[in-house]
């Protein structure tokens, strides 16, 4: 993924590139503790103190190659959508063969399910995505190679919308997939199941309008696949 112009230094990436096996451990190290610490605390209480801290360095370290938390965060938010292109380009729509479209659903969202971000940390980071200018950008970016990457398998199975109608479908499926497991995320377990299942029944009944009579649609449990109910932050 092609990273926007900041146009702010304070959102560089690194200040020192790190090229030797110690220094990529220690922003490894960095980026690990900003997960957990949002992950625990939340966005609100992340500080570049806290981080270091929880990675067990000083801060002059941290910000030997982060000139801001801001920073770490552009880069944790581009591995995070760089390993979510990664599934989907595992499965590209010129490879589907015969398999059912919700057997195509059920594989590609377990996948991005097991990517740690999805887990630790994704909740808190998803809301600082609409706070911060750079990382608004790499949504944005992220939203639309989404969107052309569901609009082809979409295409696959049978749709026949023109392409900027079915790309903006493809925007809104991904909208309300991604809103159903952030308001999930906030609910107590149970609750939470209830607003998945609803969400998989609105996402066929979605599916339907734009593939009427398509082949692929397959069980409808099978969309569920083993799909687990994302933690809430107590």
């Amino acid at each position: 993924m092609s990273r926007p112009t900041r146009g702010n230094d304070e959102f560089d990436l690194f200040r020192r590139a790190p090229t030797q096996e110690r220094s990529r451990a220690l922003v490894e190290r960095i980026l690990e503790a900003t997960l957990t610490e949002l992950n625990r605390s939340g966005a609100r209480s992340l500080t570049t103190n806290r981080i270091a801290e929880r990675a067990g360095i000083d801060i002059a370290s941290l910000y030997r190659y982060f000139g801001s938390k801001e920073a770490i965060l552009v880069e944790i938010t581009e591995r995070w959508y760089a390993k979510i292109q990664a599934v989907y380009a595992r499965h590209p729509a010129t490879a589907l063969g015969e398999r059912s479209l919700v057997e195509h659903l059920r594989r590609v969202f377990d996948e991005i399910e097991e990517i740690p971000e999805m887990s630790r940390g994704y909740q808190e980071l998803a809301l600082l995505v609409g706070m911060l200018p750079p990382l608004r950008a790499l949504e944005r970016e992220h939203e639309m190679s989404t969107a052309r990457y569901w609009a082809g398998v979409f295409r696959h199975y049978g749709a026949t919308w023109p392409e900027a109608r079915l790309v903006a479908f493809a925007r809104m499926f991904y909208h309300q997939v991604d809103d159903a497991l952030m308001l999930a995320g906030r609910l107590r377990p149970e609750d939470a199941r209830w607003v998945l299942a609803w969400q998989r029944r609105v996402t066929l009944g979605m599916l339907r309008m734009c593939i009427p009579g398509a082949r692929g649609f397959g069980a409808r449990r099978a969309l569920s696949g083993r799909a687990r109910t994302p933690r809430r932050r107590s």
